[in-house]
């Protein structure tokens, strides 16, 4: 997964919304697991503390399941 990322937008709001674009297109459905913060960080070479902290904040409101900081659809 390749992403350009906007310099005006937070890097962890665009990864969500990529997320959610995801969801809401039917790329990812109910039971599919989505990369843990520690992959996700890594993926994107972002400083894993700081990611963390950012993405479940933001993303709380758009997921309806998370347990064990891994979400879940």
């Amino acid at each position: 997964m390749s992403m350009q990322f906007d310099p005006n937008k937070a890097i962890y709001a665009q990864i969500a919304d990529y997320y959610y674009q995801q969801i809401c297109s039917g790329e990812l459905i109910p039971g599919d697991k989505l990369p843990s913060v520690r992959e996700t960080a890594q993926l994107y070479k972002l400083i894993q503390i700081q990611f963390q902290e950012r993405i479940w904040k933001w993303i709380a409101n758009k997921l309806p399941f998370q347990k064990g900081g891994k979400a879940h659809l």
